[in-house]
């Protein structure tokens, strides 16, 4: 009997010890454990050990022209396809690494300044991707390695995005250190992740959106819509896009303020060119109508408003977006343009 629970003890202790040693020569070295690192000196800000676990010159390099990639494949653009804009996006680049690690340094820290009020365009472009990734306010859920090849891995981060109420995979590519341990080097589907991500942010604006926009149309009719894009320039070009139209009040209330924006859309794809905000000439009574227009200059430059100058008879057409009514009584109907947080 006695041998017996000497035997079970013995059978503990070996269980324990082989527990022990898969922790320290294994599962400490894989890049999950190192992924926990990072997550831990953020927690604790360790600074020293969040710099080591990741390479944030690389990562960041790399994150900058995804990023304009992305913003290109969101927005319907082509930045480098213009040399002027090329040009300046490199000269960009180191300012904005350096201010996105000096982000990071401080949110590691706890700091988390406020950089929104800075007129340096590095920190506001820094800020801008900071935003537009979805990764400052996302909760990390889930990690599990997808490939490993030598001293290096690609780990699969599964984040949630609570404004979507989505589940979203960010992929990270990962190199072994000496000790071991690895290091996070890049992201390597950031251009498609934020693709998804606004993807499905659009689709949740538009549910928040639809109600609304009922609602204001039922209140007001826009009607006569006309526009159109002409040379004002005597000696030399100056480019303006014109365009206006009446909105009926018929919500049986006086109308204090309209705002909204007028779309230039290609007629061939019906891709948004450019948006124009609109101006209005007053207050519009009840039963009433008033005119509402927008003019806006073209620089030949752009490449959004030389669409518009090179168009065409009927190759543009436009829109008009309501997007806010206040009432005279204090009432008013707003359109969501983001998200809440």
């Amino acid at each position: 009997m006695m041998n017996n629970k000497k035997m079970i003890g013995i059978g503990i202790l070996i269980g324990i010890i082989c527990l022990v040693s898969f922790y320290f020569l294994y599962w400490i070295r894989t890049p999950i454990y190192s992924i926990n690192i990072i997550k831990e000196a953020v927690q604790k800000h360790d600074v020293t050990t969040f710099e080591r676990h990741v390479d944030m010159d690389t990562l960041y390099t790399k994150a900058f022209d995804d990023f304009i990639v992305a913003t290109d494949k969101i927005e319907g653009k082509n930045s480098f396809s213009n040399p002027f804009a090329v040009g300046f996006i490199q000269m960009l680049k180191p300012p904005v690494v350096a201010a996105l690690k000096a982000i990071t340094i401080e949110g590691v820290k706890g700091e988390n300044k406020d950089v929104t009020a800075k007129s340096d365009d590095a920190d506001k472009m820094a800020t801008n991707i900071k935003g537009r990734s979805g990764l400052d306010k996302a909760v990390f859920k889930d990690v599990s390695v997808i490939s490993k090849e030598g001293d290096a891995a690609i780990v699969s981060i599964k984040i949630y995005n609570h404004k979507v109420d989505k589940d979203f995979n960010l992929k990270v590519k990962m190199i072994k250190l000496d000790d071991g341990k690895w290091r996070l080097k890049e992201i390597t589907n950031l251009v498609e992740f934020m693709v998804e991500v606004n993807n499905a942010e659009k689709i949740k604006l538009a549910e928040l959106d639809k109600p609304i926009k009922e609602e204001i149309y039922k209140n007001v009719k826009p009607d006569g819509i006309r526009g159109g894009w002409r040379n004002e320039g005597t000696y030399f070009p100056i480019w303006v896009a014109e365009s206006g139209f009446k909105l009926k009040n018929v919500s049986g209330k006086d109308i204090k303020n309209v705002k909204g924006h007028i779309e230039w859309i290609k007629m061939i794809d019906k891709s948004v060119v450019k948006t124009s905000p609109l101006l209005a000439t007053g207050p519009i009574n009840k039963d009433g109508s008033g005119e509402l227009y927008s003019k806006v200059s073209l620089n030949e430059y752009s490449d959004e408003d030389r669409v518009i100058i090179q168009a065409k008879d009927k190759e543009l057409t436009i829109r008009v977006k309501v997007m806010s009514i206040e009432f005279a009584d204090g009432s008013s109907l707003v359109r969501p343009t983001t998200l809440p947080d």
